[in-house]
């Protein structure tokens, strides 16, 4: 549904044209063209559009994409709009369609998301593009921040960090940035009047308040949230400083202490147990991602109370596909969980494994055996770059890639 635009009474927005240098210093450092920007059409996406458009001034490469679910019948008619405004300005638009199975159930938004993700991942690197610009708000943020903010259990700082959403995230080898996180929308909305942009796309799921999303920002505009709005913001920027020293920390002690080896990692249980359990929390995280091929780091209520289990000595614990041992309590070993009982290694391979791993359990090397003759894509979704890093460090350092397996981020 194409929407006429409405004026923000009281908004300045005269500034954004003048700060473009600002908006787009995130692009400029850290991501080389060409680019791609996402637009389904909506005002934040358009701003998005409009605002690179004269940022960039035609001397970068850039493509516009927009990702059509095909859930609604107006679908295609919003991409043929974007469609319109990108050849407005001289850029190349491509509609992509997710074509879902005909016996799947209504698409969630969390699904819808995850596809459209895959989507523009897949046609970023299709066109050489390392980078795609989303068009995410200061209000998306505060709505994330609230959604998220009651779910967190205690002075969970380094989790409070990631609460919201992240500037930049790496899905599958591609960077997803958002330049516009810190604008509210009622000020791109000014801006696109006064700039002569008259209509944009109103996604009439927003109106949905069967979604909490939509009940979080329906209650948000009361005009009694700006001060809590404002205050959680500030807490996230406080959170977000400390996790990013959680991170560093992680990464650092993982260099010096970690080892590697086929699908198997080995940490040295006294040094780890002298770590703020922050630290630990996101070194075993990942490590268990690594191994196990779940996709996400580790966390949760759960894993923090096997986590504080192992720190006092009690037994190891499984999770997300990857086991947790200890190995005469001076060492922790985290290896493939096998999933099979009747599974039968290779008696060549067990052997080599013995000869290379001899202080390694057998049921950790059967495991690693199991692990590396299971065919496999996997995906990592990480929420940080320093994450990342970890994991590259983490993963398959001594033999390579399993067999028949490729990673992507």
């Amino acid at each position: 549904m194409l929407a006429a635009a409405e004026r923000a009474g009281g908004q300045d927005c005269s500034d954004l044209s003048i700060q473009l240098e600002r908006l787009f210093e995130g692009v400029a450092q850290n991501c080389d063209a060409p680019f791609l920007l996402a637009v389904s059409g909506g005002s934040d996406s358009l701003a998005l559009l409009h605002l690179f458009a004269r940022w960039a001034q035609g001397s970068l490469a850039c493509s516009v994409a927009t990702v059509d679910h095909g859930l609604r019948p107006e679908s295609a008619a919003e991409a043929a709009f974007v469609g319109e405004q990108c050849r407005a300005l001289g850029l190349r638009h491509k509609a992509l369609r997710w074509v879902r199975a005909a016996n799947a159930d209504k698409a969630s938004q969390e699904n819808a998301r995850q596809a459209r993700y895959q989507l523009l991942a897949d046609y970023a690197q299709s066109i050489g593009a390392k980078c795609v610009l989303l068009g995410h708000t200061r209000d998306d943020q505060i709505e994330t921040l609230r959604m998220r903010f009651g779910r967190l259990e205690g002075a969970d700082y380094a989790a409070l960090g990631t609460a919201g959403i992240s500037p930049d995230i790496l899905f599958d080898g591609v960077t997803f940035h958002r330049p516009l996180l810190g604008v509210a929308r009622s000020v791109l909305r000014a801006w696109l009047s006064a700039e002569g942009v008259e209509r944009w796309v109103e996604d009439p799921t927003n109106e949905d308040l069967s979604y909490e999303r939509i009940r979080i920002r329906t209650r948000g505009q009361t005009g009694k949230s700006c001060e809590t709005d404002a205050s959680l913001l500030r807490l996230q920027a406080i959170s977000r400083r400390w996790r990013s020293l959680v991170e560093a920390q992680s990464l650092a002690f993982a260099k010096q202490e970690v080892g590697t080896g086929l699908n198997h990692l080995r940490i040295p249980a006294p040094k780890f147990y002298l770590l703020p359990e922050a630290v630990q929390r996101f070194v075993l995280g990942v490590a268990i991602a690594s191994v196990g091929r779940s996709g996400r780091r580790a966390d949760g209520a759960g894993f923090v109370r096997d986590l504080r289990s192992l720190v006092a000595g009690q037994k190891g614990f499984s999770m997300s596909g990857a086991v947790v041992s200890h190995q005469r309590k001076a060492e922790i070993i985290i290896y493939p969980e096998v999933r099979h009982g009747d599974f039968l290694p290779d008696a060549r391979l067990m052997a080599d494994l013995a000869q290379r791993y001899q202080d390694l359990p057998f049921e950790a090397r059967r495991a690693v055996a199991w692990r590396i003759s299971q065919p496999g894509d996997y995906r990592f979704d990480w929420s940080t770059p320093l994450e990342s890093e970890l994991f590259d460090l983490l993963v398959n350092a001594d033999f390579g890639p399993p067999l028949g397996k490729t990673r992507s981020r």
